[in-house]
């Protein structure tokens, strides 16, 4: 497809000025004059549903964004047709295209962006008149997986695990004039993968971090406190706590985990979420010596997961006592 690489915000706002004409402008062809052809982008493809079916509004968009995890798939619909007694352009072309921008923290910095970046689509461009015949209006497209995607322009790959996908349905015309019909925006985020929790103690003498051996830390006669801090990958709008259970780490904490209360806490929706310093006094937790495991927990649409690795440590009868005897007068 003859098309010139622009930023988001030129697309964008070519978008919505398409979209909010609402009507067809002529173009003009080797003496002949042509209509412009209106179309529509949905995404998912209906019949289908994404894993997350919230939506997000963003600041000065005209739409809402999609939700959806790096490592999951999305497809779309588009469908163009030529309004009543217009004619179609027998040299104009139908297209897919597909942007990625990186973002910074929503919640921290406001909906800052990154370079615009063109995907592979895996589409073939279509004539003017096979989208425009009734039989060929719709096209089914995707699925589409964000962190697989390749760059255009060199195939490499568009590390696409933060930021955001703009996916347009596209017009030009014979002359190369673009004209964007539709588009959907998505908000990608990290994979579960990613998550991670690290746990450590708040012991002014060992200063040490939990073990995720099994052999754990060894704690003389009371049990350690602990503080825990998360990677920036709480999905969006999700519930985390911290666990804790007898024995060894697992890899899903068995049915008796207890869960840890102070440490329950919701992130806000729209944008990833990251933990400080939730502090854990275990004293009430630990009934006698042995190994113990911290494990933290998040539920969102995507179900009950464990987020990141857990975290063990033991706790012994005897205390280690440092003294020195002397002689007083």
């Amino acid at each position: 497809m003859k098309m010139i690489p622009a930023q988001l915000t030129q697309i964008l706002a070519l978008a919505a000025l398409a979209l909010a004409l609402g009507t067809s402008s002529t173009l003009c062809f080797g003496g002949q004059t042509y209509g412009t052809p209106v179309g529509t982008m949905t995404v998912p493809q209906p019949g289908t549903t994404l894993p997350d079916a919230t939506l997000v509004t963003w600041p000065g968009e005209p739409k809402q964004h999609y939700q959806i995890r790096a490592d999951e798939a999305y497809t779309a619909q588009s469908n163009a047709s030529m309004p009543a007694g217009e004619k179609f352009d027998p040299h104009g072309e139908v297209g897919l295209r597909r942007f990625f921008q990186t973002r910074g923290n929503y919640i921290t910095y406001g909906p800052m962006q990154g370079p615009v970046v063109e995907l592979t689509t895996l589409a073939k461009d279509r004539p003017a008149n096979s989208p425009f015949t009734k039989s060929h209006q719709t096209q089914n497209l995707g699925p589409y997986i964000p962190d697989q995607s390749t760059l255009l322009s060199n195939s490499q790959s568009a590390n696409e695990v933060y930021g955001v996908e703009t996916i347009e349905l596209v017009y030009v015309d014979g002359s190369g004039n673009q004209t964007i019909l539709d588009y959907q925006r998505i908000d990608v985020y990290q994979p579960q993968a990613n998550e991670a929790a690290n746990f450590f103690v708040q012991n002014f003498q060992q200063m040490i971090a939990l073990n995720t051996s099994t052999a754990g830390t060894s704690f003389g006669g009371d049990p350690p406190r602990a503080l825990v801090n998360t990677t920036q990958t709480i999905y969006p709008g999700g519930e985390t706590w911290v666990v804790i259970y007898p024995g060894a780490a697992q890899a899903t904490p068995p049915s008796g985990a207890v869960k840890i209360q102070s440490t329950d806490a919701f992130g806000p929706g729209g944008d990833n979420w990251q933990r400080n310093n939730v502090f854990m006094d275990l004293g009430n937790y630990v009934s006698g010596q042995g190994t113990y495991t911290l494990q933290m927990m998040q539920q969102s649409v995507y179900g009950l997961e464990t987020f990141g690795n857990a975290a063990s440590f033991n706790v012994t009868k005897y205390y280690n006592v440092n003294s020195q005897l002397g002689l007083t007068k």
